[in-house]
């Protein structure tokens, strides 16, 4: 498995920011890119000692919604621990790319997740991740998101 990094996007405004974590965690059904597979979606979420919580998306909206929110406050939460403002945020996506004959069982995401995040964290120390998001269920293939704020 190889990953293929696109350029890191920054936010306009906080209408910005609300709506990319609405996409990441696919809170409204009627988005084109929820399907069957959402569920397949993978978040994954810092722990205060540098581990991860890693899940799989609910297939309940409302459990989304919830997730949605608490991002939210993390966001709200480390812009004023570190005084910053939006500008400071950023989404870097990663491109899953199998190698020929390499095969990623479902069940196998949240793994997959956890070693891209603990990867990418290596190579990152001036950020701090807000939240990392493999998403399934898009035409384009697996990828995976990296929500964080530079400091």
């Amino acid at each position: 498995m190889k990953l293929a990094t696109s350029d890191p996007v920054g936010f306009n405004d906080e209408k910005h920011v609300n709506n990319f974590i609405n996409y990441l965690v696919r809170t409204d059904y009627t988005q084109k890119w929820t399907c069957e597979d959402t569920v397949y979606n993978a978040i994954a979420l810092p722990k205060p000692n540098g581990e991860y919580i890693v899940d799989f998306c609910s297939s309940k909206l409302a459990e989304r919604k919830l997730s949605a929110i608490s991002i939210k406050a993390t966001v709200s939460k480390l812009l004023s621990d570190y005084s910053k403002d939006i500008s400071s945020l950023e989404n870097s996506r990663y491109i899953i790319e199998l190698e020929p004959g390499e095969i990623l069982n479902k069940k196998d995401y949240k793994n997959c997740l956890l070693d891209i995040s603990q990867y990418i964290n290596s190579l990152n120390k001036n950020e701090q991740t807000i939240c990392y998001t493999l998403h399934a269920d898009q035409q384009d293939g697996l990828h995976v998101h990296r929500f964080y704020i530079n400091l």
